[in-house]
């Protein structure tokens, strides 16, 4: 009964540990660097923030660049295939939003 008990608890340990695990890439799954390429060739400037995560149905690279344009582009991609998932330009308020939103609730972690 004892050794039932004690492989159950090491197998809920085991699944635990698994759910935070997802903070590099998956086998088969683009470096954060090569990520970093694609996203600097959609968009100039400097990168200000990067992530690995889930979002949009898939593991992605987030990259928030300060464009050289003077506005803050949100770049997704994807850390199967490197292609740019989504573009897009936040305005200050909404940076300042995701950032706190971001504090107070961790990111979805990447899938498997």
């Amino acid at each position: 009964m004892k050794t039932k008990k004690l492989f159950t608890l090491v197998g809920i340990a085991l699944a635990a540990s698994s759910c935070f695990a997802g903070d590099s890439p998956k086998k088969g799954e683009i470096s954060m660097d090569k990520a970093k390429e694609a996203a600097m060739a959609k968009v100039a400037g400097s990168i200000t923030s990067s992530e690995y995560e889930f979002e949009k149905g898939q593991n992605v690279y987030s990259f928030d660049i300060a464009g050289k344009d003077g506005k803050i582009h949100e770049i997704l991609v994807s850390a199967r295939s490197g292609k740019i998932v989504s573009s897009t330009i936040e305005s200050p308020a909404r940076e300042a939003a995701e950032q706190k939103a971001d504090q107070i609730n961790a990111p979805t972690k990447p899938r498997d």
